[in-house]
């Protein structure tokens, strides 16, 4: 009776995207978004590279990090008052930091090694989130690695793990001249192990996002603070770090994100825009995840839904987008702009259900 009930609420023609995705992945709900460290005060800014004389995907739309004079916090106030993440600065993470952070590595049949392309965001024990355009070279599941555990490049903390893609799934939507529905699922032939020893966990998936980012602007009691992370190179040919690096940002109110693309690219209610104030960029880190945590400031005895949520939230990461394009090498009029989580949570739920409808599991 237990498990009707349960596929009745999850392919009710009621529920909506974010009820059936909750529900699939309820099973690690508790310790999603959880850090091994406390978010640092310091960190790097990011921004993405159009290449002009790109040759291949990886280099066209490829995510950046550049190192900004520290300053004492990643969140700030706009000149209205309002709290707003804001980038500040950088820094190296910390082992564990970001424990759903991993690297998406293909093979160089010249070099005949594997390295590192693109980021991507854990969101269940079988399942890796990425951009599309990471994935348009080849579609083949044999010439990726996903590595987790990865934080130093150069030596073997005994941390990280790879493991081998069974499954590729590309959003149909996709297109390399709008950019549009940039967004991948890639499926691992075994297990990712959550528990404690293994220090890895999954990412939250955010519910309704337009909704609690408005509760989290107005609000006086709670800060949004943003950062995206990776392994992109310090500046434009230059050299990778050797530490994945983070970066705060600001998200970008949408109508004003497409006045500045207007003549440029149509920013579509599938995209999110981050960033701002021209700090920095060129490439790296297509894929990586924008993730955002709802930071309480100020105890509150109101019993408001929203104050109970987001205190819920507190020090809990949810993935609001993947790190997809952009324009220019510091251009401090165009923000980044990601794949939007929120809005692409359909399409996630609809082919997780149809994965676990193969493997009969439902």
């Amino acid at each position: 009776m237990i498990l009707l009930v349960f596929l009745i609420l999850l392919f009710s023609n009621n529920s909506v995207a974010g009820d059936r995705l909750d529900q699939l992945l309820s099973h690690h709900s508790h310790h999603c978004g959880e850090s091994l460290h406390r978010p640092t005060k310091s960190s790097i800014d990011a921004w993405i590279f159009d290449e002009n004389h790109a040759t291949n995907l990886e280099s066209k739309f490829d995510f950046v990090l550049n190192n900004l004079d520290s300053l004492n916090d990643c969140v700030g106030e706009d000149n209205d008052g309002k709290v707003v993440g804001r980038i500040v600065g950088g820094s190296d993470t910390k082992r564990f930091e970001f424990p759903w952070q991993v690297s998406l590595r293909k093979f160089s049949s010249k070099q005949q090694r594997w390295y590192h392309a693109c980021g991507g965001v854990i969101i269940d024990s079988e399942w890796i989130l990425t951009v599309a355009h990471c994935a348009m070279k080849t579609q083949d599941p044999e010439q990726y690695r996903i590595r987790i555990g990865e934080h130093d490049y150069s030596v073997d903390e005994g941390t990280e793990l790879d493991l081998n893609v069974s499954k590729i799934i590309i959003h149909k939507d996709f297109n390399l001249q709008t950019i549009d529905s940039d967004i991948c699922l890639m499926k691992v032939s075994s297990k990712i192990d959550f528990s404690t020893s293994s220090k890895i966990r999954p990412i939250c998936l955010r519910n309704d996002f337009e909704r609690n980012n408005r509760a989290l602007k107005t609000s006086p009691n709670n800060k949004l603070i943003c950062i995206s992370t990776g392994w992109g190179q310090m500046m434009h040919h230059g050299k990778f770090p050797r530490l994945m690096q983070k970066v705060c940002v600001d998200l970008i109110d949408q109508d004003q994100c497409r006045e500045v693309y207007k003549t440029v690219i149509n920013v579509t209610d599938r995209m999110i825009c981050s960033g701002r104030n021209g700090k920095g960029t060129c490439q790296g880190d297509s894929g990586g995840p924008l993730q955002c945590m709802s930071k309480m400031i100020a105890s509150s005895t109101s019993s408001s839904s929203w104050n109970n949520h987001l205190a819920m939230e507190q020090n809990r990461w949810s993935l609001y987008g993947l790190t997809s394009y952009g324009i220019g090498c510091a251009y401090n009029q165009f923000p980044s702009v990601a794949a939007n989580i929120s809005a692409l949570r359909d399409w996630i739920a609809d082919h997780l259900i149809a994965s676990k409808r193969n493997d009969g599991l439902l």
